[in-house]
């Protein structure tokens, strides 16, 4: 294997391979492979996620202003936390590992993906990461409007590359840390965490 494909999660076991993009520090596209499917295999080391737990956890955070909490995954802060999708799922999930829980289901991990059009945002040195869950084979890109075939749109999870430049970002900080920094960039200004 190259070192184009190194960090990348799922280099053995059942896997469709499929061709990607990721920009390169330099900011130039390149072709890597990259597993198609990661399973979906329940994370065994985290406890039972209610809806209590998610009350306390977005209470703390929004209402009080706690500094935000760990990710039980990967450990890193100002990626992970309570979230609300559709305005009906409630769940915690981590933007830099994939993790991902919905409350009262076991905890599973998200793809990640990047359109790669020209409205596709950069935030923090590193194209955004749009996470879906292992079943979505597409979306509408929230920035072109145009359909994204997941298994074309793949790429290396942050966590797994060791030179992607959100490793750079500071850990165990405030909330108003966090804030400030993704307060830089216009698709994640406002959030507490990315």
């Amino acid at each position: 294997m190259d070192d184009t494909n190194a960090g990348l999660r799922g280099d053995d076991g059942p896997f469709r391979e499929s061709a990607v993009v990721r920009v390169r520090g330099s900011g130039e596209r390149a072709a890597v492979t990259a597993p198609a499917r990661r399973p979906s295999v329940p994370v065994a080391h985290v406890s039972r996620y209610t809806k209590a737990d998610w009350e306390a956890e977005s209470f703390a955070l929004f209402a009080e202003g706690a500094d935000p909490a760990a990710c039980p995954e990967c450990g890193k802060t100002g990626f992970f936390g309570p979230r609300v999708v559709n305005e009906v799922i409630k769940c915690r999930a981590c933007r830099f590992c994939g993790f991902w829980q919905q409350i009262d289901h076991a905890p599973l991990h998200q793809l990640p993906t990047v359109h790669g059009c020209s409205q596709w945002p950069e935030v923090s040195k590193a194209l955004y990461v749009w996470w879906v869950l292992p079943d979505v084979e597409s979306y509408t890109c929230p920035f072109c409007s145009g359909t994204v075939k997941v298994p074309l749109s793949l790429v290396g999870m942050p966590v797994d590359e060791l030179e992607h430049p959100w490793r750079r970002i500071p850990q165990r900080r405030s909330q108003s840390f966090y804030q400030r920094l993704w307060g830089n960039w216009p698709v994640t200004a406002g959030r507490v965490v990315l």
